[in-house]
């Protein structure tokens, strides 16, 4: 996106100097921006959307993540498999492929990847509204977070990161509800 306007800068002799004037004479208004964002936030969402559809080709999906779930399938039940060490530690995530894995494919579970990474998305803005963030600034603090490459490989895969994420971003929810008004069974949760 910074690559694209950096050319689209280049081309039409158009610089951020400027960009900012037009801002600040509000010939660029924020409401042409949140949509202009919004949009953005959209196509990402969609794109996501599309990629968990595709059979699952990254390493550690093929290797780990759908290949443990599938050894539990068919001998069903946890066992130890030596040529796979990381079956000593299943992990929750990877009981949750194996329940998608069970009713449907490998795809059912990226798309449930999928549906986490927009929890995700709505937990930033949960923390963004509780710390008094302009509908703006919450929308571009969800753009940082999905726009970056590594999220969007994640969220149309089957890594198990996403949920790591969710868990970590919903664990600082409660931290700072905790710090707010310091009760208790928010920081036990």
């Amino acid at each position: 996106f910074i690559f694209g306007i950096y050319i689209f800068s280049k081309k039409n002799k158009f610089n951020l100097k400027e960009a900012y004037i037009l801002f600040s004479n509000n010939v660029l208004n924020k409401n042409t921006l949140f949509l202009v964002l919004f949009i953005l936030l959209v196509i990402l969402i969609f794109q996501n959307f599309l990629d968990s559809f595709a059979p699952p080709i990254l390493p550690d999906d093929i290797k780990y993540h759908f290949t443990l779930p599938k050894r539990y399938l068919s001998d069903a039940s946890l066992n130890f498999y030596p040529d796979m060490l990381i079956s000593l530690i299943p992990q929750q995530m990877e009981m949750l492929w194996t329940i998608a894995i069970c009713l449907d494919s490998a795809e059912l579970a990226q798309i449930f990847n999928y549906s986490i990474s927009l929890l995700i998305l709505c937990w930033i803005y949960i923390i963004g509204k509780k710390n008094n963030l302009s509908e703006l600034e919450q929308l571009i603090a969800m753009i940082l977070f999905y726009s970056i490459s590594t999220v969007s490989s994640i969220s149309s895969s089957g890594n198990i990161e996403m949920g790591a994420a969710l868990f970590f971003i919903s664990g600082l929810y409660l931290l700072i509800k905790f710090f707010d008004n310091f009760y208790w069974p928010d920081l036990i949760i």
